[in-house]
């Protein structure tokens, strides 16, 4: 198969979700890391999200990454034969 490289830098259509202060506490006790930054609710500027917690978020995007993927962008086909890919999460601001 031929894989058009116009398809690379393609961005996928936006991903909206609200994450809460349980989730966050919930997520960090999941994989038993317990900076006290993810629990102590009276540290100055509360608590914060574990930053891998990023990929856990946008999870439900790659469960159903058909409906991200722009019109005009990216070739289902060539996605389903990925072995291997990586993702660029930029923050603009503490999740």
């Amino acid at each position: 198969m031929n894989i058009d490289p116009a398809i690379t830098g393609v961005r996928l259509k936006e991903y909206r979700c609200t994450l809460t202060w349980r989730q966050t506490m919930n997520y960090a006790a999941a994989i038993h890391d317990h900076n006290p930054w993810y629990f102590d609710d009276e540290r100055a500027g509360g608590i914060i999200a574990h930053p891998m917690q990023a990929v856990a978020i946008t999870w439900p995007i790659f469960e159903h990454f058909q409906d991200f993927i722009p019109e005009d962008g990216i070739l289902l086909d060539a996605l389903l034969t990925q072995v291997h890919y990586t993702e660029h999460l930029c923050f603009h601001r503490q999740p």
